[in-house]
């Protein structure tokens, strides 16, 4: 989320809630084809299940699930620093 706020503040887009990070993210970066939509879909399940975890006591993730989105939070990660530079 702070990459994406980051990627965002790089293009002058100024944003404070997480919904309108992610609303923001998708107009001024996706649909703009500064980056294809794969890392809008990361953006959506990571915050899906950062919610998850802070609001449902009994959420407890698979271990490929874990791996899988260390994996996606780094290549989220690397191509925001692209774009920040």
């Amino acid at each position: 989320m702070h990459a994406a706020k980051a990627a965002l503040l790089s293009k002058g887009i100024e944003v404070e809630s997480h919904d309108a990070v992610k609303r923001q993210f998708g107009l001024h970066l996706i649909k703009t084809g500064i980056v294809d939509k794969f890392y809008g879909m990361i953006l959506r399940e990571e915050q899906d299940d950062r919610m998850m975890a802070d609001y449902n006591v009994g959420f407890s993730p698979e271990e490929d699930r874990v791996f899988k989105r260390l994996d996606d939070a780094k290549d989220f990660i690397s191509k925001m620093e692209s774009l920040i530079g």
